[in-house]
């Protein structure tokens, strides 16, 4: 018997369209057919997605000798799912809506994954795409930060900033980040590495002064001082090799995504 989660995952592949609908005869069963279930046949497509999804943390094993096992668990997928469709609970308001965000989830990977695989990624294009990076590489920042609850507690440290109070000092005393201990010393990062508040901050500040006005990011309330900033060192292409692919691929997705907003009617209510 296979477990609860295993039927529940299996059913989501075949509530989605994995395995053939509607109930046939002996007569008329498809070539591939491995099993049925009340005359519901279960094709050999379908048990060798379900496998790759049982084995896919298992590449070695030895599917044949599992194979019979698999089998007896897509026959208990398919008792359920004729179960949860001669009973209406298919048909039940939010069962519609779970496997309608299911089906719309799944085909947007799937569609996505095509378009990426049409996407021209040899050496040619990343080495262009590396030769963009070396000319405008990306500014790197050094700076520290006190990370606190509120905004109200942030105010009484800019005020204490302003007051002559050492920004190392502070933050041991009172930040509840990690690097409190080392006077809220962030090191170098890169705008990327850091949450979107954070960095439209950075971005705006002067070398050696901090921020009088409180920064709110999903952590919490932020005081910044930046210590420096300067054009970050480009890798050599070999190791930056797949994030040069991943920004191309980026790159590729958005102008698709551009395209389809450009041809459709969009309305927001």
């Amino acid at each position: 018997m296979c477990s609860v989660r295993l039927l529940l995952a299996g059913c989501c592949l075949s509530l989605l369209g994995a395995c053939d609908s509607g109930p046939r005869t002996p007569h008329n069963l498809p070539p591939d057919t491995v099993a049925t279930v009340n005359g519901r046949p279960i094709s050999a497509p379908f048990l060798k997605r379900y496998i790759a999804e049982r084995l896919y943390k298992r590449p070695n094993s030895n599917q044949a000798s599992e194979r019979e096992r698999i089998i007896d668990e897509a026959i208990n997928i398919e008792l359920i799912l004729q179960d949860a469709e001669q009973s209406g609970y298919a048909e039940q308001a939010q069962v519609k809506i779970e496997l309608l965000f299911l089906h719309k989830k799944l085909l947007n990977r799937m569609m996505l994954a095509h378009t990426l695989g049409q996407i021209d990624v040899s050496d040619a294009v990343l080495k262009k795409q590396y030769a963009a990076v070396v000319l405008n590489p990306p500014t790197q920042y050094q700076a520290r930060h006190i990370l606190v609850a509120s905004r109200e507690k942030a105010l009484v440290l800019i005020k204490k900033l302003k007051k002559g109070a050492h920004f190392d000092v502070l933050a041991k005393q009172h930040s509840l980040d990690a690097t409190a201990k080392k006077g809220g010393q962030l090191g170098w990062f890169k705008a990327a590495n850091m949450a979107p508040a954070f960095v439209n901050a950075v971005t705006q500040m002067r070398k050696g002064t901090f921020t009088v006005t409180p920064v709110q990011s999903q952590f919490g309330w932020h005081v910044i001082l930046l210590e420096n900033s300067q054009a970050s060192i480009p890798a050599s292409f070999e190791a930056m090799r797949e994030e040069l692919m991943q920004q191309v691929r980026q790159a590729a997705v958005n102008r698709y995504l551009a395209r389809l907003k450009q041809q459709a009617s969009i309305r927001k209510y």
